[in-house]
């Protein structure tokens, strides 16, 4: 698209919200909020229910990256400390948990 076009656009749109206005006026009603001036509080959002969602998850995934951080350098106390202790049962299990999954 050339530059020339989108100014066109801008124009037309800014015309169109002046039209908007005067006409408002004409008929004595209030102008659109978007072009009203000097009223505070008259700005609102709204969440979707499944942004909230959203923002809960990524609470909850912020809070389990930093225990699990925690967790990491725990471990990594331990081993250098030589007092790390692995179960050998845990070990046996996940070995063949991981050949169960991975087997075709």
């Amino acid at each position: 698209m050339k530059i020339s076009n989108l100014f066109n656009r801008t124009q037309a749109y800014n015309s169109e919200k002046a039209g908007d206005a005067q006409r408002s006026q004409e008929k004595n009603l209030p102008a659109p909020a978007a072009l009203r001036q000097g009223k505070e509080g008259e700005d609102k959002i709204s969440i979707s229910p499944r942004a909230r969602q959203f923002q809960q998850i990524s609470k909850v995934v912020a809070e389990d990256a930093s225990t699990r951080g925690a967790r990491i350098q725990a471990i990594k106390a331990q081993v250098e400390n030589g007092s790390y202790a692995i179960s050998n049962d845990d070990v046996a299990k996940a070995i063949v948990s991981f050949v169960r999954d991975n087997t075709v």
